[in-house]
């Protein structure tokens, strides 16, 4: 009887081992708008040009995003919430277009003059957008994408033109680059900067900590 006793303990110690050495759940976190809102002025869609003047079509920038004041940060995170790996933008869009997302560090930022220096930190991707975000129902585009980034960091989106954009009030939403900045390219001053709310949303996923034992 004794002798069984001992065994049973001893399985009972084989089948806890292995949970106890499992690696950490990964960390995953959703940044950037809501997306709760249409986009508005996407006929035709926005330029680079925010003088308000003509409209003008300038070439393409890079618009970094400051704020979502206009549908709300996902979970109030604005900026990237950690080191890790983004697996999935979601951009809500008025009309189709092609746009490349990507990553900037921004440092000498001073939101209220709508002024600072921008360099951008990730190769980026680029997304061909196909739905009509402005609803009802919702609808919005989905991507995997595998982009590195780095706790601080901002969300941005380069395009010559946008609909992928909320404009209702608010303070200095984004900070616009023209020309766009360059893949790890020098620090640059911004140009201009614009009040409207950009409609894009990102998942990052912190890389697991730790290993099973074998």
């Amino acid at each position: 009887m004794r002798t069984a006793l001992v065994i049973l303990a001893a399985g009972a110690l084989v089948v806890s081992g292995p949970a106890a050495g499992a690696a950490a759940k990964a960390r995953t976190a959703t940044f950037g708008s809501t997306l709760s809102k249409p986009p508005t002025n996407t006929d035709p869609p926005a330029t680079c040009d925010t003088s308000a003047v003509t409209a003008r079509d300038t070439g393409p920038c890079t618009r970094v995003a400051l704020g979502f004041a206009a549908t709300g940060a996902v979970g109030n995170q604005v900026r990237v919430p950690f080191d890790g790996v983004i697996r999935r933008v979601r951009i809500r869009a008025g009309t189709p277009g092609t746009l490349r997302v990507t990553l900037v560090r921004l440092r000498n930022l001073d939101r209220a003059g709508g002024v600072g220096e921008g360099r951008e930190v990730s190769h980026g991707r680029t997304l061909r957008v196909q739905t009509i975000g402005e609803g009802p129902p919702r609808t919005v585009d989905s991507f995997a994408v595998g982009l590195r980034a780095h706790q601080g960091d901002y969300l941005a989106v380069e395009s010559s033109s946008i609909s992928a954009m909320r404009c209702e009030g608010g303070d200095t939403e984004q900070l616009l680059f023209q020309p766009p900045l360059q893949p790890f390219g020098a620090w640059e001053q911004s140009e201009t900067f614009d009040d409207c709310t950009l409609l894009v949303q990102a998942t990052i996923t912190a890389p697991r900590k730790g290993k099973r034992r074998r």
